[in-house]
């Protein structure tokens, strides 16, 4: 196992990982290129869904979900990024 598996890194995750995930995203789903800079790496859906909303919402927008989700996202949003979090 790479040993930067095992410890921390740059929080957008490994630059050979980001760049074998844009390689992939060219060739596949895209066609056309995708700088390995603009793509984030993280575990699990929390902690992405957390740096979504301190990226993309300002304190008291809102995020909309279709639902079923984790019960613990809306006071994810809410406590950390302020955001209203609403699941339909």
């Amino acid at each position: 196992m790479p040993e930067w598996c095992t410890g921390y890194i740059d929080m957008n995750g490994h630059e050979d990982f980001r760049k074998a995930i844009a390689n992939m995203m060219q060739k596949t789903w895209v066609k056309s290129p995708v700088d390995a800079k603009y793509i984030a790496v993280q575990a699990g859906c929390g902690a992405i869904l957390d740096s979504l909303a301190w990226s993309l919402c300002d304190e008291g927008d809102s995020c909309i979900t279709p639902g079923p989700i984790y019960p613990a996202f809306p006071n994810d949003f809410q406590a950390r990024a302020r955001v209203n979090f609403v699941s339909a």
